[in-house]
């Protein structure tokens, strides 16, 4: 993997979905982007066709509401993940966030509906 400079990679968005500024700061704003591109690319590239139209869903498993819990700027543990000292000194096992099974039924109409727009 070649991480020498950044990367960046247009993927269209489903009609109606938000763009996210050039110069946003804002962490919940930059999650949430985050989230909708990574569910689009999921769609995308899932080749389990019953997995297709869940990629909000497993977006929120793979960047859970709790990122927005703490500050990373205040962690300085080289060995470890923020979210995994966070989750740590919260009292949580990190090893049972990695350890989650990733749902494998075909997407209900409640999931399916939420597919073009993550809940903010």
């Amino acid at each position: 993997m070649d991480v020498s400079s950044p990367h960046l990679m247009a993927i269209a968005m489903p009609p109606g979905s938000e763009e996210i500024s050039k110069l946003e700061t804002r962490r919940e704003e930059i999650l949430n982007g985050v989230r909708r591109g990574f569910a689009r690319a999921y769609d995308a590239l899932v080749e389990d066709p019953f997995q297709r139209g869940r990629g909000a869903i497993i977006a929120k498993e793979f960047f859970p509401d709790e990122i927005l819990n703490y500050d990373p700027s205040n962690f300085n543990n080289s060995q470890q993940s923020a979210f995994e000292v966070f989750l740590r000194k919260s009292g949580e096992d990190p090893e049972a966030w990695k350890a989650k099974p990733l749902p494998t039924t075909a997407p209900s109409e409640e999931e399916s509906s939420a597919t073009t727009i993550i809940e903010q």
